[in-house]
């Protein structure tokens, strides 16, 4: 064999292994490459900003205002998610880099189902209760010995005359799973029955309660619900919560059955010095938590993706 033609035939294979190991440095040292903390940081800004819309969407004013623009705000955010799933996967498989794709998906995900379940969550114990009552009357000067019950069905505030008071010491406690706890709210609490307990009052019907969870022992002798504790407290906040207001009912029943007083059409309310100031303290606790969760969410985030891009670095994803 002639050792010419033996050198023209290796050649090319050498520069052929010779491109090809430097084709592997280059891709050794990409995938060496340290972290890129804007891309890291870029990721949990996103993703807290899509928490924060997701969650607002679900727990304040627009839920309650105006339901379809706040579930097209989430439906906005959900399809932002499909779209950078597609593009991280699209990437992904063309070899192209695709490592912060991923990490910014995966992030994503993740706020908004916590942006939805947190907010959703909040808004059923919370601020629900809030708007509702925001939407409904207020009513001054009640009198719970002569007016009625069914004449405020639409209140959500309500400040009784003077002299008016909860009558904790006839207080009842019905349990099922929690207390709760009813004590009528009366004037004229010196009229009694000569055992000491009351009389019907002149409306002819005690219609107007107090109530509260786990606050009055377990037969109601310690009734200590919401601000029953001072003199200054006469007015009172609507319970808004229907399942929790069928236990109360179940308790109202069992008082005027103890009593043989009559309920046709009992109010319920939470006990409260002022109302308005009861109510923005609700709300205000509502921002306060959604602040505190869009700093988890952010700190979350940063450490989500860094974990994330370190260990899509270690499986030699670009």
């Amino acid at each position: 064999q002639d050792p010419s033609l033996g050198n023209v035939t290796t050649a090319p294979t050498r520069e052929a292994m010779k491109f090809s190991a430097e084709t592997n440095h280059l891709l050794e040292k990409r995938l060496r490459q340290v972290l890129q903390p804007l891309e890291i940081l870029l990721c949990a800004v996103a993703t807290s900003f899509e928490f924060w819309i997701v969650y607002w969407s679900r727990c304040f004013s627009l839920r309650y205002a105006d339901p379809p623009t706040a579930w097209l705000l989430v439906l906005w955010c959900l399809i932002a998610c499909i779209a950078l799933t597609l593009v991280a996967a699209m990437k992904y498989r063309s070899g192209k880099k695709s490592r912060a794709w991923i990490a910014i998906a995966f992030t994503m995900w993740a706020g908004l189902v916590c942006g939805y379940s947190l907010g959703d969550r909040y808004w059923y114990e919370h601020t629900v209760n809030y708007y509702n009552v925001k939407g409904m009357a207020s009513y001054i000067n009640i009198d719970p010995a002569t007016d009625k019950g069914e004449s405020y069905m639409d209140a959500g505030i309500m400040y009784f005359k003077e002299d008016s008071r909860v009558r904790k010491e006839t207080a009842v406690a019905f349990r099922n799973g929690m207390t709760y706890c009813v004590a009528p709210i009366m004037r004229h609490v010196q009229e009694s029955k000569p055992g000491g307990g009351p009389v019907a009052p002149p409306s002819g019907t005690v219609d107007f309660w107090a109530v509260g969870v786990d606050c009055c022992g377990k037969k109601g002798e310690t009734f200590t619900c919401g601000e029953v504790g001072t003199s200054l407290a006469r007015s009172g906040l609507r319970l808004m919560d229907g399942t929790a207001r069928s236990m109360f009912l179940l308790g109202v029943q069992e008082w005027s059955a103890g009593t043989g007083l009559p309920v046709r059409h009992p109010v319920f309310f939470h006990w409260v010095v002022d109302p308005i100031i009861t109510l923005e303290g609700i709300i205000s606790a509502a921002w306060e938590n959604l602040w505190l969760n869009l700093f988890g969410c952010f700190v979350g985030s940063l450490i989500t993706a860094f974990v994330l891009h370190l260990g899509l670095q270690k499986l030699r994803i670009l």
